[in-house]
């Protein structure tokens, strides 16, 4: 509409003072400043700074919007929260990912900043950044063993390190189907991850060129077992 999605003091923008000393209403709390905004298929990574009140418990909530109305943002998807608590000199960086549906490259992306202990006040949104695409990590499983270096098994357990989403793509020599006989269930998968078995060399969506076996990995267990968000292509389960 035009107009600021919370206005304070009904007066526009309110720009952040240093440790936040100012008042009036919700004491004029500070808000955050972006400084990324990385979008993947199954959510954000964002970065950023908070400056408040020394050694206060914040609240940061993201948000996604199509557009940038105006120079400070409303939110119309709530992507998530992250809690931060700011030294003694009033400062709290964030860095994280968020794992929603809502978001897309070119999205603008806006935050608040809430205090978890009373009075609670709420800032007006942050600038708007724009949402660009996050480069992935690729991991390559290069054989059919169960487990260790170059393992389907080995790049599910990597990719489970990090928060950042990350690519599984096969390279294994020779052509026909390539069988990983499963001895065990696979880890759960509680990270973001593509897992794309049409990256094996010849395959197609009509023929598939990985299977996984788990005629020995125990009954009544899962073929894959997904916690998180995952992008699944291209498997014989």
């Amino acid at each position: 509409n035009g107009a600021l999605g919370i206005d304070l003091n009904n007066d526009g923008i309110t720009a952040n003072d240093a440790n936040d000393e100012d008042t009036g209403e919700n004491n004029l709390q500070n808000f955050p400043v972006i400084t990324s905004a990385e979008a993947f298929f199954g959510g954000l990574k964002v970065a950023g700074t908070i400056n408040s009140t020394a050694n206060t418990s914040l609240r940061i909530e993201v948000f996604a919007s199509p557009a940038c109305d105006g120079t400070n943002g409303e939110g119309q998807n709530l992507l998530g929260t992250i809690d931060v608590t700011t030294n003694g000199s009033g400062n709290a960086n964030f860095n994280q990912t968020l794992n929603s549906a809502g978001v897309s490259i070119g999205d603008s992306i806006t935050a608040t900043a809430t205090r978890r202990t009373s009075p609670f006040d709420t800032s007006e949104f942050s600038a708007c950044q724009t949402a660009t695409a996050l480069t992935i990590s690729t991991l390559t499983v290069t054989n059919t063993n169960d487990s260790g270096s170059g393992s389907l098994r080995g790049a599910i357990l990597s990719a489970n390190l990090t928060n950042d989403p990350d690519q599984i793509i096969f390279n294994i020599p020779g052509g026909g189907v390539k069988t990983i006989n499963l001895a065990s269930a696979l880890p759960t998968i509680f990270r973001p991850v593509i897992i794309d078995g049409l990256s094996q060399p010849g395959a197609t969506c009509s023929q598939p060129l990985i299977e996984l076996n788990g005629l020995n990995a125990g009954a009544s267990q899962d073929g894959l077992h997904v916690s998180s968000v995952a992008d699944i292509r291209g498997l014989i389960i």
